[in-house]
């Protein structure tokens, strides 16, 4: 599905996002798209980039690892930045909250070419993810890096090297039995899952995200060897694609 010509306009775009595998799909897709990008992967060096720069449109993560999306969103309006701020998020989130930080609305992850025309077309825009149950779900990943299978190829070799890492970090948080370092190494393996269409894997670590601060070890390493397994079937199947 391509942009309509009513809405394909070059845009100044500045992109808050952590985990790197969301940030390169949506760098891609924002160029594609003919817009200009900028990036950042913490609040402060968002918060900075307006020193240099002033983007026509702010994509802003709320779980970034040194604050929370909000707080970000609330200091760029404290500035006196007046330029729409969508925050990205895999979650529904509570309308009133987003707008009393001074969000314009949100765009669910993973990033769709259709969200972003609703985006550009819209003064605000809250779209809700649907249910997605595949290992991996290839053909939505084509679809959100514009059908560009080299880079399909390339963020599937990308996932394949990371992924053992980032189970390996969950791993030893649940070793040192450190609540919040569970929960903050889970955020990253599920951003990496959602981020390449593993909807199951993603799925079983936001359960485990979910539960890192409350659920008692035992059931948080049975969720976690759920979620091993999950992304295990993911690697195959990219290593297969």
């Amino acid at each position: 599905m391509g942009i309509p010509e009513s809405i394909a306009v070059r845009r100044r775009i500045l992109v808050v996002e952590d985990e790197p595998l969301n940030l390169r799909i949506a760098v891609a897709m924002l160029e594609k798209l003919g817009n200009e990008v900028l990036t950042a992967t913490t609040g402060r060096e968002a918060v900075a980039v307006f020193d240099t720069a002033k983007p026509d449109l702010v994509l802003l993560d709320l779980g970034l690892p040194d604050m929370r999306g909000h707080r970000v969103a609330r200091q760029l309006r404290k500035l006196g930045h007046t330029m729409p701020i969508h925050a990205l998020t895999a979650e529904d989130e509570d309308d009133a909250a987003l707008e009393d930080a001074g969000f314009d609305g949100y765009v669910a992850k993973p990033l769709r070419e259709g969200d972003l025309a609703r985006l550009f077309a819209e003064s605000a825009v809250v779209v809700a993810a649907a249910p997605e149950t595949p290992v991996l779900d290839l053909a939505g990943l084509r679809e959100r890096v514009c059908g560009d299978e080299g880079l399909v190829q390339e963020l599937l070799v990308d996932f394949v090297s990371i992924t053992d890492g980032l189970v390996h970090d969950v791993d030893e948080a649940l070793i040192a039995e450190c609540r919040t370092a569970v929960k903050a190494m889970t955020h990253r393996l599920k951003g990496a899952m959602l981020a390449i269409g593993a909807t199951r894997a993603s799925a079983s670590a936001r359960l485990l995200e979910d539960s890192a601060l409350t659920a008692d070890f035992v059931a948080l390493r049975a969720m976690h060897a759920t979620v091993t397994v999950d992304v295990a079937e993911a690697t195959v199947a990219a290593k297969n694609a």
